[in-house]
């Protein structure tokens, strides 16, 4: 009996060894992508409590604002993909409104895939290249401020365990229409700031030209097809199985065009090909399917502010995809952001579970 508890003992040991090694080695292929005190202060985070992700925590910076608590919503650098980060934030405003708290978004002093060294729409917070604040208040007058609290990396589990609310990143949420519609309200918050708002209604519009019944499907790959990076995700469709639910769907549904979402040039021209003038596709910088050995946001093109382009061409392309008339995909940053910007509005949506890569 002792044996059998000295083994249970050193295997659980073994265990939590093999698993901080493993997070530990995730750090260094974000090491590209983020400054070289995030990295040693991640690893350091992993070896002590087996967890790099930032904890929520309470600071006094000044004396301003004593009768507000202000709660900066920050992520463990560099983040994800621009619309996983940005469902992230949706949870965190709710957060914020159940604790009365003024809500701030925070890209400027933390490492994220968006982050150029110049200013963009008059600011170097890269959530302002795109969107606009909650509050009125600076992220300047924040921190000079009285009752700051620093947000954790992801408050999904509070909300699902304390107030039985949905994780934004999974597809439970997806039938729940009440759960859709106060995150779309909360959205309204954070709407496009006003340059961004006018780029992406006149990429649409040429790109939609006045189109109707259109079928939009997500259609994912790079890093979600390389399992060790995608770990937890949701398996994307392969291009043959898309393509036979597109075609079926259309003629079910009584759809005219496929809008397609993709990041992968390869599935592009194998859509064009098949669909024709039945296909609308958004003009966009696009990768290779290859390009899965790091994050597809660690690729870059030579071509100024890159990333910022990066963003914007995906901020374009969902929201194009709230636009459409029904949906079909698999669950993913892109496909959840839609179906809440576009407020449950869809004629038809149908979301496939093909499993998740571990």
């Amino acid at each position: 009996m002792e044996n059998l508890k000295l083994f249970s003992i050193f295997l659980n040991i073994k265990n939590k060894i093999f698993d901080r090694f493993y997070k530990i080695r995730r750090v260094f292929l974000l090491a590209e992508s983020i400054k070289l005190n995030e990295l040693i202060s991640q690893i350091i985070r992993i070896i002590l409590f087996g967890n790099r992700n930032f904890t929520e925590k309470k600071v006094t910076f000044g004396n301003k604002n004593p009768n507000e608590i202000f709660y900066i919503i920050r992520r463990t650098p560099p983040g994800a993909g621009l619309f996983s980060n940005y469902l992230l934030i949706l949870m965190h405003l709710y957060y914020a409104e159940l604790n009365s708290y003024k809500a701030i978004i925070d890209w400027e002093n933390y490492s994220n895939f968006y982050q150029e060294k110049n200013i963009i729409n008059n600011t170097k917070n890269s959530w302002g290249y795109y969107f606009k604040q909650p509050i009125t208040h600076s992220l300047e007058e924040v921190y000079k401020s009285k009752n700051v609290i620093f947000s954790s990396s992801n408050v999904s589990n509070i909300l699902e365990t304390d107030y039985s609310v949905k994780d934004l990143n999974k597809a439970d949420f997806i039938q729940d229409a009440d759960q859709i519609k106060k995150f779309n309200n909360l959205s309204k918050s954070i709407n496009l700031n006003e340059p961004t708002n006018l780029e992406v209604q006149k990429r649409l519009d040429n790109t939609f030209q006045n189109k109707k019944n259109i079928l939009g499907i997500v259609l994912r790959g790079t890093d979600y097809l390389n399992k060790e990076l995608s770990r937890g995700h949701a398996t994307p469709f392969n291009i043959d199985n898309s393509i036979e639910i597109a075609e079926s769907l259309l003629n079910e549904w009584n759809m005219e065009h496929v809008y397609l979402s993709t990041e992968v040039s390869e599935y592009v021209e194998i859509y064009q090909d098949y669909f024709n003038d039945k296909l609308v596709v958004l003009s966009r910088d696009r990768y290779l399917n290859h390009q899965n050995k790091k994050f597809i946001n660690q690729y870059t093109r030579n071509r100024k502010h890159d990333k910022y382009l990066t963003g914007l061409e995906y901020l374009v392309e969902v929201y194009g995809l709230a636009r459409c008339d029904s949906i079909v995909g698999t669950s993913c940053g892109s496909l959840n952001a839609a179906i809440i910007l576009n407020n449950n509005r869809y004629q038809n949506k149908k979301i496939f579970d093909l499993g998740r890569n571990y």
